[in-house]
């Protein structure tokens, strides 16, 4: 009785939520992810939750969510993803301050008029460096600081907004899908398969050399037809818009500023311990034990206890710098102590949305967490067939990504399958796993970087999705050939 009852919630409840989407006419974004989130919350009502163990999964029971899980539910998406919330805050808070000076202004005003003259050359160069610099660095949300000024710069030269998407926030995610060292979610993902970042690294630059170049194809032949149409941008996208003045002003302490942010992310974010670069890590090391007296460490109580070296990065380190220039800002430019919080307020407001949306992608995640069915469909998939199959391994792949916000958690969860069951293959499986997770968080609705940026930049998810299907549907039959290669040819 309790899966008729849960099938039926989850089709009503879907169809409701669809049709409301079908009928908006403005922002979709909150209807998508409450499909998503009462599929999920529907499934518990019908498969069994469990576990795998040593590459076998053992059913425990029944666990199935009720209103007052609800609760429940919305505490741990915050739990999760609480640091990550501040961050994009005092992002918003940053912009709020920065946008108000004439420097950003002119700065702004200056790259816009450089893009207007070569735009579809420009978007290239900025799409496969936020790419790439997304794919060699270990953490993705750290670069969310930077693209609320290449929207406006992209913005200012009159592009139309889904080519601002394309070029900033969906080049973020093309660089998650052509993960090669980068990103947190993979080193998580590493540490349950007990596997190094260099594993399976062959493969993944493979993927991720196809990967780059078919998105910049697909977005520059988009642009391309715009261009043609002399389309540009619709008003009220840009949350910090810098209007045309005929006062060029001075954008040289912006300048500074953002190659300094960029430099300084970069250093702290970038990997150079997998390149065996140890340098600042002894500097680190030499400079928080550096003396003055007898025992009186400077250096470590001004920096503080929680300082990490160049490479070792998170985003709380990111945080702290934002917030201290942020007030640099106020300063330089003597903005009253009213003045600078009005300003900061207002950018702090306008992140609110986006980061809502950010936090309810976490819902589906937290729904598997708490009642965990992922195993048991992922054991269902892998009693099919008695052999790896590649294919089954990529739409469980997909599924587990679907509802897992994080793709550490699905190491967790699969990590007894890869290491057991597909030892013979673990390369192969682990690739499929990194490959489908990005192809997800690049399309699909439970992606909370999708869903900030889409916000932000007031695209609906159904014109999203209309324009990224086909791309999608290349990236995932170039994942099935490459399976297939690897796995009967080579």
């Amino acid at each position: 009785m309790g899966i008729v009852i849960g099938m039926i919630i989850v089709l009503g409840l879907a169809g409701f939520f669809a049709y409301l989407t079908i009928k908006s006419k403005n922002s979709d974004l909150f209807k998508w992810v409450g499909i998503a989130l009462f599929i999920a919350f529907g499934l518990t009502w019908v498969l069994p939750y469990g576990s795998m163990q040593e590459g076998v999964y053992y059913e425990v029971g029944m666990q199935r969510l009720g209103l007052a899980d609800i609760s429940s539910i919305f505490y741990y998406c915050v739990y999760f993803c609480l640091t990550t919330v501040l961050f994009f805050l005092a992002v918003g808070g940053f912009y709020g301050v920065v946008s108000k000076t004439e420097s950003y202004k002119a700065l702004v005003r200056k790259f816009g008029n450089s893009v207007h003259n070569r735009p579809l050359l420009t978007t290239i160069i900025l799409s496969v460096l936020v790419i790439v610099l997304v794919s060699f660095t270990g953490n993705t949300y750290v670069w969310i600081l930077f693209l609320p000024f290449l929207a406006s710069v992209l913005l200012y030269a009159k592009l139309d907004k889904m080519t601002v998407f394309t070029t900033t926030y969906g080049s973020l995610l093309a660089g998650v899908l052509a993960t090669t060292y980068g990103t947190g979610s993979l080193s998580s993902f590493n540490y349950y398969l007990g596997t190094e970042v260099n594993f399976g690294l062959k493969y993944r630059l493979i993927l991720a050399l196809i990967f780059t170049v078919a998105y910049v194809v697909f977005n520059a032949l988009h642009l391309r037809k715009k261009l043609q149409k002399k389309l540009v941008a619709e008003k009220d996208v840009d949350e910090f818009e810098v209007e045309e003045s005929k006062n060029k002003g001075k954008s040289t302490l912006a300048l500074v500023l953002f190659v300094f942010l960029a430099l300084f992310v970069f250093l702290g974010v970038f990997g150079w311990s997998n390149f065996k670069i140890e340098i600042f890590d002894k500097f680190h090391t030499w400079l928080t034990e550096l003396k003055v007296g007898n025992d009186f460490t400077i250096f470590s109580y001004i920096i503080g206890t929680s300082a990490l070296s160049f490479g070792n990065m998170e985003v709380t380190s990111i945080m702290a710098l934002v917030l201290c220039l942020t007030v640099l800002v106020g300063i330089v430019n003597r903005m009253s102590v009213k003045e600078f919080m009005d300003n900061f307020g207002s950018g702090f407001v306008k992140m609110l949305k986006p980061v809502c949306l950010f936090i309810l992608a976490y819902a589906a995640f937290v729904t598997v967490y708490i009642t965990p069915i992922v195993p048991t469909i992922i054991g269902w998939f892998n009693g099919l067939t008695k052999s790896f199959n590649p294919y089954l391994t990529t739409i469980a792949g997909i599924i587990s990504s679907f509802f897992h916000a994080d793709l550490g958690y699905t190491g967790y969860v699969v990590s007894s399958v890869i290491n057991t069951s597909y030892a013979d293959y673990s390369t192969l499986v682990h690739t499929l796993y990194v490959s489908t997770y990005g192809l997800v968080q690049l399309v699909l609705p439970t992606s909370g970087l999708l869903l900030l940026g889409l916000s932000y930049l007031k695209l609906d998810y159904k014109a999203w999705f209309k324009y990224v299907w086909i791309l999608a549907l290349i990236v995932l039959f170039t994942i099935l050939i490459f399976a297939t290669i690897v796995r009967y040819v080579i």
